[in-house]
């Protein structure tokens, strides 16, 4: 949601209103650092951990894992790439306000980019699961349904 909010309000406000220097330091109170900057690497180490776990499962379940992976991947490689180039312009007091809004229109559309990878992976990791639970009520559901050869079904 952070980069949601910050690719609608504060990148918007930067095209509209460039004003050299805008963004605190990466380390000064307010950074976005502070906020953002563990929760990156722990979802693509626990996307990992929970692809190699399932690494035996069915084939849909790793494609869908993996695919998750690469799209985590591409949003990191692409905030690397926006805080490490990018995001210094807009840290720079001495820019012009032309380059610091040529740098929020850079801005935007890779953080677009990274907002969908993210969105994308999320719906992978999460689908593959409804998709396996709806799977095994079915299975349930047609296995009780089965005929038993005239014997009653017991349910304990």
């Amino acid at each position: 949601y952070g980069n949601l909010y910050e690719e609608i309000v504060s990148n918007l406000r930067a095209i509209a209103h460039p004003v050299p220097g805008q963004l605190v330091g990466p380390l000064e109170p307010g950074s976005p650092l502070y906020f953002y900057l563990l929760w990156v690497p722990i979802g693509l180490v626990l996307a990992f951990v929970l692809t190699w776990r399932l690494r035996h499962a069915p084939r849909w379940i790793t494609r869908r894992l993996r695919a998750a992976c690469w799209a985590l991947l591409l949003a990191v490689a692409v905030k690397v790439y926006l805080i490490g180039w990018v995001n210094p312009t807009a840290r720079d007091a001495t820019a012009s306000a032309a380059t610091t809004r040529d740098s929020a229109i850079l801005w935007a559309v890779p953080n677009g980019v990274a907002i969908l990878a993210v969105a994308t992976a999320l719906v992978l990791l999460v689908s593959w699961r409804t998709k396996a639970v709806d799977q095994l009520a079915e299975h349930t559901n047609s296995a009780q349904r089965a005929p038993t050869g005239g014997h009653a079904v017991s349910s304990s």
